[in-house]
């Protein structure tokens, strides 16, 4: 790797200008200025990050690994065990060093917000996601090499046998991370029957039932007269279902069902639908909010996670309202941190030591707003 110099800039501490001029004629590179910010982070002073600040960046750089490698590989588990215990830590202390206890369990940081969480993403069910994705790409792809590869080798040619195939131990770690999410996209994946010749009958999501064997209730060595790799195709002729006689209240299900559908000379299509309605591109987001764990949602969230507008109940001007939910917010946040000094370090602080926190926070607040908006950031800072 290389620096970019058009990109790149130095910061000088306690350094004499002709050293500052010596660095600039060197190197090329321009001098910066503080305040910056650093992967979203303002970096206004040399302290340690506030838990907002912490909580910003790991929420930047649990992007960052988003975008940059669960877009092509999928995380190992005990890799994303190791991470999420860093984060933990790093969230809570604002260091990785040393022994640390959580005071809030993983899996509730990463609920969402209006379900009393965080909001940070969970590595577990976007690695899922990813996973997905790959597999959503031997269906909607075709023209990828990697997908032609993956069918030809893996799926013995026909792509529907993904729903059909057994795990191997010779398999690559991808290729069982797809075959493992497979009971996810299965009813996400539906193809709609043209002409029949490559839909099966028995695995493919072709109708409202899902999979043919586990909606009858029919053992492995049972098929009914149909074969195990028969497609609509062969199950139609004449115009007509070549069906037995239903003896069960699911097998008349289907035959009524199957009195809607005729087999025309158009060509099967695969459609996306993971949420009722078909979709042509994939959002690893979209499906990681599908499949992830979710909790009843909060009555709080939309005042404690205010966008810069709530608290009705306060009738005066804007600038006022914010103040007071910020002086509410602060209050809540110092007291929670104090309560837990106390009672897990031994530590005390005064009143007025925690009012001075109070005002820095407020006003810290408020001069993070003014490139926005420097009118409303100036009335605050006024009153």
């Amino acid at each position: 790797l290389s620096v970019s110099i058009s990109k790149t800039c130095f910061f000088a501490c306690v350094v004499q200008q002709p050293e500052v001029e010596q660095i600039l004629a060197q190197c090329g590179l321009t001098q910066g200025t503080l305040p910056i910010r650093y992967l979203g982070v303002p970096l206004w002073t040399a302290k340690k990050l506030s838990f907002a600040g912490r909580l910003v960046l790991i929420n930047t750089v649990i992007a960052g690994i988003s975008n940059l490698w669960c877009a092509t590989f999928t995380i190992p588990k005990k890799c994303i065990k190791i991470i999420h215990s860093l984060f933990g830590a790093y969230l809570w202390k604002g260091t990785v060093e040393g022994n640390h206890s959580a005071k809030v369990s993983w899996e509730v940081v990463t609920l969402a917000k209006s379900e009393g969480g965080l909001g940070i993403r969970n590595l577990v069910y976007w690695n899922r996601a990813c996973s997905i994705k790959l597999l959503w790409l031997l269906f909607f792809k075709s023209g990828s090499i990697w997908v032609a590869w993956f069918i030809k080798n893996i799926l013995s040619g026909r792509v529907s046998n993904l729903w059909t195939i057994k795990e191997k131990q010779t398999h690559s770690s991808a290729t069982k991370k797809i075959l493992r999410v497979r009971d996810y996209a299965y009813r996400w994946i539906k193809i709609l029957p043209g002409n029949g010749r490559d839909t099966r009958f028995w695995s493919d999501n072709w109708s409202p039932f899902g999979n043919l064997r586990l909606f009858l209730g029919l053992p492995v060595s049972s098929n009914i007269g149909i074969q195990h790799s028969a497609t609509l195709h062969d199950v139609y002729r004449n115009d007509r279902w070549r069906l037995p006689q239903p003896r069960s209240e699911s097998q008349l299900s289907l035959h009524v069902y199957l009195s809607t559908v005729t087999l025309t000379e158009e060509s099967d299509v695969y459609e996306w639908s993971p949420q009722g309605s078909p979709l042509t591109s994939y959002s690893t987001g979209m499906v990681y909010d599908l499949i992830k764990t979710h909790q009843p949602q909060v009555p709080w969230s939309a005042v404690v996670w205010y966008p810069r507008g709530c608290m009705q109940a306060i009738s005066s001007a804007k600038h006022e309202r914010l103040l007071v939910l910020l002086a509410w917010q602060a209050s809540i946040y110092l007291l929670w941190t104090e309560r837990n000094n106390r009672i897990h370090r031994r530590h005390y602080r005064s009143v007025s030591s925690l009012a001075n926190q109070a005002d820095h926070l407020i006003r810290n607040k408020i001069s993070g707003i003014r490139e926005t908006n420097p009118s409303l950031s100036s009335k605050m800072l006024q009153r």
